[in-house]
């Protein structure tokens, strides 16, 4: 009796110390856009985004508290950002750049990606249409010279960019008629796959792009199926733990994202890959 008591007053106790609002929001804010006005400094600017990381690591277990600021946060940090991705002008050919500065910006977002949930981060993501080529050849060039959180935020940001409401095909600039041409979401499709047999965050990541990429209308009929069965062989083979897990979590992303009607014809085969991967026989 007198333990139950105890247990109640320390629970009252660490309750009542609690924060109940995000109290450093000005100093985040204004600690940020200095950051952000001084970026040829770019051993300050390492310093200055672990000093605000740790102004937000404390709200874990209220993260909901970091709201009414999180839009401002967010489109500072994605403003900031595009605008860069927008100047570099990579295209297919280009080669690849190390932008340290950038680095840390995306190690940031990720922070805040963690502690209050990528999805309602990435809600807040800019998502211009025009934004679609520039952020994926960006991330092409973050593949080979780029931090992992670069990695990871900008395959969620492309998850978010590729819901506009058109068709790739017409926003593609390399588009082309011939029998051998390989579309943007072609390689979109193709780095999410290389990218699942990660051991990090980009595996988690890239599935969710593929459960975006390949649930749209313009694209389920026509690529849904044949990374169905490129899903399945990799399953089947298990050479990698990494690549299983990846394609498991690609599965999963695929059918929270599509509508049951368009997903209909598809889920007797994603069903199958999932009861024989887990050693289970469907009839």
């Amino acid at each position: 009796m007198e333990a139950t008591i105890v247990n109640e007053v320390l629970e009252v106790e660490e309750e009542a110390q609690l924060p109940s609002t995000f109290k450093e929001a000005a100093q985040f804010m204004e600690s940020l856009n200095k950051v952000i006005a001084h970026q040829d400094d770019v051993v300050s600017a390492a310093e200055q985004i672990d000093k605000l990381i740790a102004l937000v690591e404390p709200y874990q277990q209220q993260p909901n508290l970091l709201d009414p600021y999180l839009k401002a946060m967010i489109e500072t940090l994605i403003g900031t950002l595009r605008e860069h991705i927008q100047n570099c002008n990579f295209t297919p050919s280009s080669q690849p750049k190390k932008f340290i500065f950038q680095h840390q910006l995306f190690r940031l977002l990720y922070h805040l990606a963690k502690i209050r949930g990528y999805k309602i981060v990435m809600n807040l993501f800019s998502h211009d249409v025009r934004d679609l080529e520039p952020t994926f050849y960006y991330l092409i060039s973050e593949l080979q010279s780029g931090s992992w959180e670069s990695v990871y935020m900008l395959l969620v940001w492309l998850s978010m960019i590729c819901l506009v409401p058109f068709d790739l095909a017409k926003i593609d600039s390399g588009y082309s008629a011939q029998a051998d041409f390989k579309s943007l979401a072609h390689h979109m499709i193709q780095v999410c796959k290389d990218l699942l047999q990660s051991s990090g965050k980009a595996s988690l990541s890239a599935a969710i792009l593929l459960g975006k990429l390949l649930t749209r209308k313009d694209l389920i009929s026509s690529h849904l199926a044949g990374y169905l069965e490129w899903a399945q062989t990799k399953l089947v083979e298990g050479s990698s733990p990494f690549l299983s897990h990846g394609v498991l979590y690609s599965l999963v992303a695929i059918t929270k994202s599509g509508s049951r009607e368009e997903l209909l014809p598809f889920l007797s085969h994603i069903f199958r890959m999932h009861h024989t991967f887990s050693g289970t026989r469907v009839a």
